[in-house]
């Protein structure tokens, strides 16, 4: 579908919005051996991103890995797929894979359920980090948790909003 291939887009090139997608794909994209190669990656990936969509039925990652998608899906986060999908592209283990996803739900937690930030400007920075896993202009998956925490609401504002924090029951 179109949001698996936006996800696997913007795990390996600069963001872009639904609407541009199959724009810049036919413009970048200009050769058979170009679209070839560029389906066998889609395939590829897509066991990785039906995992992350459906964790309880996932067959590639570990039961660790599968418990912490099932929290966030629960919260509804789905910005941080690029950065799983570049990833594993680039052979990060389960565990580091693992400590990147419990950073992300601490920030899906911090930021997004209790601060009540908005997830799109997320999507921009979980897509920049993607991309420079992909460029392999990150040293190591710390490096990863380095930048997801840097995103993170501050302690001292995250007391503060959790404080009037209230559960808002779904209907």
């Amino acid at each position: 579908t179109t949001k698996y291939i936006r996800h696997f887009w913007n795990s390996q090139n600069s963001f872009i919005r639904e609407k541009d997608l199959y724009k810049v794909i036919r413009k970048k994209i200009t050769t058979p051996l170009e679209a070839n190669n560029f389906m066998k990656d889609l395939l590829k990936l897509s066991e990785v991103y039906s995992g992350m969509v459906n964790p309880a039925e996932d067959n590639f990652f570990d039961a660790n890995i599968q418990k912490v998608l099932a929290d966030i899906n629960i919260l509804g986060a789905k910005s941080f797929y690029p950065i799983i999908l570049a990833m594993v592209k680039k052979g990060y283990d389960f565990k580091e894979i693992y400590e990147v996803l419990s950073c992300i739900e601490v920030l899906v937690v911090r930021n997004f359920v209790v601060s009540g930030l908005v997830a799109n400007k997320y999507e921009i920075e979980f897509s920049k980090i993607a991309f420079r896993i992909y460029q392999e202009d990150i040293e190591d998956f710390t490096e990863i948790m380095s930048l997801l925490r840097k995103n993170i609401v501050a302690d001292n504002d995250f007391l503060h909003n959790f404080s009037s924090f209230e559960i808002k029951n779904k209907p």
